[in-house]
């Protein structure tokens, strides 16, 4: 069929917008002398900022492209909520609090606390609210309250019921939560038998697992900077969530108030000052029994009595130790002048020379001069001299101890000293006398400390006892002011008055806590959205189709010269799709000039250039990509261009322009037509056009490979570009073998549609051929992300 005529009038438009920046790059091509040239575009895939876009546009685009996966799991996950919404067991709370004020547990102490030395110490009411807490989640508690709603009624979750309320249960239909446990109770007690008998679980008693149970459904908590106590508790009915939080609130009250206090103070005070109050008793008749039999009427009088006595005997002591020692004296005088007195006085003295000095002074001078004459004749330390002056030291110590004069005297007794000694013996008996009287009052007086001895060893007994008497005294009022403590103690204990009040008891309320159906819901959906996600990125991440640039770069290792988006309509396109599908074509076809000028393989002569264009499966749009490639090339570069149909099965490119009338490819190289019969001409387009075969030709193109370029080699000197429409890759056709002929070759893949393994497989057979891969060209693609969010992504790019 023919193009219309609105398509060659936005070609010649688009021709007259091109800039004329591009043309050197056609000028310096083989084809320079050609008609006027177009603008070329830089490829896609040179642009690695393009690429790292497309990269991050195609992970963008996958939840897009799942979008009915995704809805359809969220869809799914809402089902599942609403199901579990519906057939999860209900669960009913019930919620007490209490108040801590300040009292007099908190500001005072235990009267068995204060009997000794106490230190200061501070209660804050942070600390009563965490013993608070202890209490309250201790399991003396749980077992308290266990055993008073019975461990049956824990395990089971309700109040046992009356025979009234069983027969109105009987009336009404059992709820859809009843039905489910009536169903899952016995699967879960089987499968608790068998974990038992398997040995993984461990068997206790009811009451154990009444009070795990009680312990796990129960809150106890104290908001933060508050002095409020908040119990809670779940169970299947709200009766019984309130019988749990009633029961336990008071079992607290009670243990608080037996732990605010020391249980069986008031009967210990009572007995201990009893006690106390025996012994004082018994001091006392003691103390005014010891002074009965001391004679005792006042210590300090008894003292006075006695110090006075002492001080008189000390006044007679001092003296008489006055006289002794005068008399001492005299005496000792006395005893010093007879010794000093002669007892004879001389009556008549004769005085003459004594003849022994005078033989011992001679005897002195005689060593003298031995003296002198040793020393004049030998030395100091001669042995005779040192023996003379011995000798001479010697006479002259005698010499001096005798007399010089001889006295003959007549004696007669000194009358002197007869006096001394009459005096003497007087004093004597006055000193014996002072003596003993002395020893006397020494006597008294050592009578008489003793005396006072057993007087302080009487009064040490009596302070004692005093002593004693004060400290049982002060003991009793101390007893006597802890017992009355411990009685008003006991008074408010038994009326059961303490600082925390109940402001709110346990409360009923019969809206189910459990299940939270806006969780639900939000877990549900997230769950739902979350499985989408996931199940998309799977199948994406083990998809085996190629879908974007980045997959054909990354898997298959070759460019992608054009990315050609998908048009619904490609026989009447819009305006803006054939722009687009336009500039991709010029960009191909500067691609392939520009190829062509770097080959290795530069055609010499004025042949053509022969570019073969194949796709990997059928209906990847190959074909299509042939027209507008030959239809650019011709119309916007003014490149004499001819269109050569081998696709003998297919025959897309001869339906297009109406060519199936007309021999083609077949018959010229089967022979059956000439060169001349087989080019026509487009109707509307400067394009020389060879079909694959007329509509009466049955036969397929036979022939080899180098028979079919023979063939076509005629027609080289006729265009400058000659644009070959080759047969699907997975297409049983020995044409597809004409690629290793041909001069280069564009890969046309379909995005989502085209298998890896298949282009790689074609790439591979074209990699062991000496034709030049121009590139691929990615055809039909998608865009599903909004074109914000595109424009987004290209921004920050």
């Amino acid at each position: 069929m023919n193009l219309s005529d609105q398509t060659l009038l936005r070609n010649e438009t688009s021709r007259d917008e091109a800039s004329g920046s591009d043309r050197a790059l056609i000028e310096a091509s083989p084809f320079h002398t050609l008609a006027e040239s177009k603008p070329v575009v830089s490829p896609l895939w040179a642009n690695s900022r393009a690429s790292q876009n497309a990269s991050l546009e195609s992970y963008l685009e996958i939840p897009f492209r799942h979008k009915r996966l995704i809805i359809g799991s969220m869809l799914m996950s809402l089902l599942l909520g609403w199901m579990a919404i519906a057939l999860w067991p209900r669960s009913y709370s019930s919620e007490s609090k209490l108040i801590v004020r300040v009292g007099r547990e908190s500001v005072s102490l235990d009267p068995t606390a204060t009997t000794s030395s106490t230190l200061m110490l501070q209660k804050t009411q942070e600390e009563e609210i965490v013993s608070a807490l202890e209490i309250l989640s201790s399991r003396q508690m749980a077992e308290s309250v266990v055993d008073k709603l019975t461990p049956a009624a824990i395990i089971e979750g309700a109040l046992p019921r009356n025979a009234q309320q069983t027969a109105a249960a009987k009336t009404h239909a059992p709820a859809l939560g009843d039905k489910i446990d009536r169903v899952v109770d016995p699967a879960k007690q089987a499968l608790m038998d068998g974990l038992l008998a398997a040995g993984i679980r461990d068997e206790y008693g009811d009451r154990e697992r009444a009070v795990r149970k009680l312990q796990s459904s129960v809150s106890i908590f104290s908001p933060r900077k508050s002095t409020v106590i908040v119990i809670e508790a779940e169970a299947k009915t709200p009766q019984m969530a309130q019988a749990i939080v009633r029961e336990l609130t008071e079992s607290f009250m009670d243990e608080h108030i037996k732990t605010s206090h020391t249980a069986g103070s008031y009967e210990f005070f009572k007995a201990e000052a009893a006690k106390v109050k025996e012994q004082l008793n018994a001091l006392v008749a003691a103390r005014s029994q010891f002074m009965q039999d001391n004679k005792i009427i006042s210590i300090q009088a008894n003292r006075d009595l006695l110090q006075e006595r002492i001080s008189g005997l000390d006044r007679d002591l001092v003296v008489a130790s006055g006289q002794l020692e005068q008399a001492v004296s005299m005496v000792n005088d006395l005893k010093s002048k007879l010794d000093i007195t002669d007892d004879e006085i001389i009556s008549s003295k004769l005085v003459g020379t004594n003849p022994t000095w005078s033989g011992m002074r001679q005897k002195v001078h005689d060593l003298e001069l031995a003296e002198q004459d040793w020393a004049s004749r030998s030395r100091s330390n001669h042995p005779q001299l040192i023996q003379i002056r011995e000798q001479l030291r010697s006479a002259r110590d005698e010499l001096a101890k005798t007399k010089s004069e001889r006295v003959d005297e007549n004696t007669t007794p000194n009358p002197l000293k007869m006096q001394l000694r009459e005096e003497l013996q007087q004093q004597t008996t006055s000193a014996a006398g002072l003596s003993a009287l002395m020893h006397q009052k020494l006597a008294q007086r050592a009578e008489l400390e003793e005396r006072i001895d057993q007087l302080l060893d009487g009064e040490r007994r009596l302070t004692e006892s005093d002593r004693d008497i004060h400290l049982l005294d002060s003991t009793l009022r101390m007893l006597r002011e802890k017992l009355e403590e411990a009685r008003v103690i006991e008074q408010l204990n038994a009326k059961k008055i303490s600082n925390i009040h109940i402001f709110q008891p346990a409360s009923f309320v019969e809206r189910p806590v459990s299940p939270k159906k806006p969780l639900f819901a939000i877990g549900f959906i997230g769950l739902g959205v979350a499985s989408g996600l996931g199940l998309a990125f799977l199948r994406e991440g083990t998809s085996q189709k190629i879908r974007t640039s980045f997959d054909v770069e990354n898997q298959l290792g070759v460019p992608v010269v054009a990315n050609i988006p998908q048009t619904r309509r490609l026989s009447s396109p819009g305006l803006t799709n054939d722009r687009v599908y336009q500039k991709r074509c010029q960009e191909l076809i500067a691609e392939v000039l520009m190829g062509r000028s770097s080959s290795t393989r530069p055609c010499e002569g004025p042949e053509a250039l022969m570019l073969g264009v194949i796709g990997v499966d059928v209906g990847v749009g190959a074909s299509t990509l042939a027209v507008h490639l030959a239809r650019t090339s011709s119309v916007d570069y003014g490149i004499k261009t001819m269109l050569v149909d081998a696709d003998a099965q297919q025959r897309t490119t001869s339906d297009i322009f109406g060519l199936n009338g007309s021999p083609g490819l077949v018959e010229l190289v089967g022979g059956q037509a000439s060169h001349d019969e087989c080019l026509q001409r487009a109707d509307g387009y400067p394009i020389d056009l060879v079909a694959s075969a007329a509509d009466s030709c049955t036969e397929t193109l036979r022939g080899t490979p180098s028979d079919i370029i023979q063939a076509l080699h005629a027609y080289r000197h006729e265009c400058k570009l000659m644009v070959i429409d080759l047969p699907a890759a997975n297409q049983p056709d020995q044409v597809v073998t004409l690629v290793q002929h041909l001069d280069c070759v564009l890969v046309v893949v379909e995005s989502e549609q085209t298998e890896i393994e298949a282009a790689e497989r074609l790439l591979r057979r074209l990699a062991d051929s000496p034709t030049q891969i121009v590139g691929v060209v990615l055809n039909k693609t998608q865009h599903y992300l909004p074109k914000v969010i595109r424009r987004f992504t290209a921004s920050s790019v």
